[in-house]
């Protein structure tokens, strides 16, 4: 296997992952701010353009590309966080050979930052490593604060001295041998990440709860965006950790790349539909789920006029959803689930795709009902703002309302408060979407899923055809000589997505011609005696 090399250099392990400061970023996908709040994650997603965000996010990328069972070699390399149960690669940090012929190759593997739980199995190309018999010798490392040198790697290689603390990696061993393999296998383990505070029981112990996660990410000073625990709402936290354990959300993944710490929390929320809220100086994470409303708001609560809706274009309201993740019944590689909305592919006509990818999913039936609450919470997709008068000034962002107003036809309308803003003396400015309880019933029922249930005029449906049609003969003068003209009038259509009528002339039953496009009475002009016009 070559002579000895002393690899990549140590103490390059322990680079920060996620960076502080994410606030003050421009905002774009599911963050949004406003004067007494913001709310991020979530269903906050559809009310912004969330492209160029999505190509920031890297660790998503990560999935995407299946790059979290690689093996890599770079001192720029940031360590990597790992929660719950995942199949990762790592980073090589350091090689070398030996034996009397130079038979026995040396690896340093960083996995994560530590300390993780512990490694449940380790694969050359994808095989047990117990199947290489004496071929192959692994020796796992948690990554504790209390974490001594590899004493095996140092006893035939006095140059590792590095402890690599708060570093879980293994240090492998292989022995050349041609009937096994050809040249360096990828090395992967199945691991079980790093351990997170509780604050049901007070420990800190291996989890797979997403808001364990989130509260980790949040908090922990080593790693994470290093807030105090008093900015996170501690109560919100049991909360959405004893629903995600009722209703079988887990986190299974990590955070592959340095990035903005909202970010990551962002990424992470999308794998159990939470929300983070900013009221004042606390944080409370939010589970969407069905809920019954804090407040209702009718139209003396409004002010007059101030009622207004943006409505997403067709290009814009997605059909289908492909969400990519690491499947764990695959080996943890990255496959893609699709969901169609089949009774607006028909009447639609195409397909129109969004993505998600989960770093944290390795379930199917968790890709799915996500999936699924996706491209519906996707479609239901109008916001709606208006002026409220002082009762509304209690509302969090996140809660959910029922609002009855004739403008939009509603009457006790359940809907969800994404932005807050104070206008003006004892008004609430207000941004609203419509909810309905079967986004959350994780059930593949959008094929018969009703939309909207207002009576406002739909923006994809054909306007009718021009009424009351006329034609009349008039004759006019040019120059002295005498012609004859068609004079054509008609009723607009009663719709407000009317523009303009096309004009189509055939010409003694020769075909069709466009002539023109008008938005009220025409002429055909000059016309022939005995010519048939239609």
């Amino acid at each position: 296997m070559g002579g000895k090399s002393g690899g990549i250099a140590q103490g390059v392990v322990g680079v920060v992952l996620i960076v502080v400061g994410a606030f003050s970023s421009p905002v774009g996908w599911g963050l949004i701010a406003m004067g007494v709040g913001m709310l991020i994650g979530g269903a906050a997603a559809y009310m912004a353009d969330s492209q160029a965000r999505k190509a920031s996010r890297q660790s998503s990328q990560t999935i995407e590309k299946n790059g979290h069972k690689i093996n890599t070699r770079d001192t720029q390399e940031p360590l990597r966080l790992i929660y719950g149960r995942f199949k990762v690669g790592g980073n090589i940090v350091y090689t070398s050979a030996g034996g009397a012929n130079n038979e026995y190759l040396h690896l340093i593997l960083v996995l994560s930052e530590g300390e993780i739980d512990a490694c449940e199995n380790v694969y050359l190309d994808d095989k047990p490593i117990a199947d290489y018999g004496g071929d192959a010798y692994y020796e796992f490392y948690n990554g504790g604060a209390n974490q001594t040198v590899c004493a095996t790697l140092q006893a035939t290689d006095a140059n590792w001295t590095d402890p690599l603390k708060h570093t879980a990696y293994l240090y492998v061993q292989l022995k050349f041998n041609p009937d096994k393999y050809n040249m360096q296998p990828v090395i992967t383990a199945l691991v079980r990440g790093i351990k997170t505070f509780d604050p049901r029981s007070g420990l800190t112990q291996w989890s797979q709860n997403p808001a364990l996660v989130i509260r980790d990410l949040f908090t922990n000073k080593r790693y994470g965006m290093g807030f105090s625990s008093a900015l996170l709402d501690n109560q919100s936290i049991i909360d959405s950790a004893n629903w995600c354990g009722t209703n079988s959300y887990q986190f299974n993944g990590g955070v592959f790349a340095q990035e903005a710490g909202m970010d990551v929390i962002e990424q992470a929320m999308q794998n159990f539909r939470a929300v983070m809220v900013k009221s004042g100086a606390t944080y409370k994470l939010k589970v969407l789920d069905v809920e019954s409303p804090v407040m209702s708001l009718t139209e003396d609560d409004i002010k007059a006029d101030s009622f207004s809706f943006s409505i997403p274009g067709l290009p814009e309201t997605p059909n289908r959803t492909r969400v990519k993740f690491p499947n764990k019944d695959n080996g943890y590689n990255t496959e893609d689930l699709i969901v169609e909305d089949l009774n607006a592919l028909t009447v639609e006509g195409y397909e129109r795709e969004s993505s998600l990818t989960l770093i944290g999913t390795t379930d199917w039936a968790q890709a799915q009902k996500l999936a699924v609450y996706n491209l519906e919470r996707a479609r239901l997709n109008k916001a709606y703002t208006f002026v409220a008068g002082p009762k509304a000034i209690p509302l969090e962002l996140g809660d959910c309302i029922s609002i009855t107003n004739t403008l939009p036809g509603w009457t006790n309308k359940l809907c969800r408060v994404m932005s807050a803003n104070i206008s003006g003396q004892n008004e609430m400015s207000l941004t609203i979407i419509e909810e309905d309880p079967l986004l959350y019933n994780d059930v593949i029922d959008i094929d018969v899923h009703t939309y909207s249930s207002t009576n406002l005029p739909n923006p994809f449906a054909v306007p009718p055809e021009a009424a009351n049609t006329t034609f009349t003969e008039e004759e006019y003068f040019n120059k002295d000589v005498s012609y004859t003209r068609l004079k054509i009038t008609f009723t607009n259509p009663a719709s407000p997505f009317w523009e303009h009528s096309e004009v189509w002339i055939s010409v003694n039953n020769a075909g069709y011609n466009h002539y023109q496009n008008t938005r009220g009475a025409f002429t055909i002009e000059p016309v022939k005696e005995a010519v048939n016009y239609k």
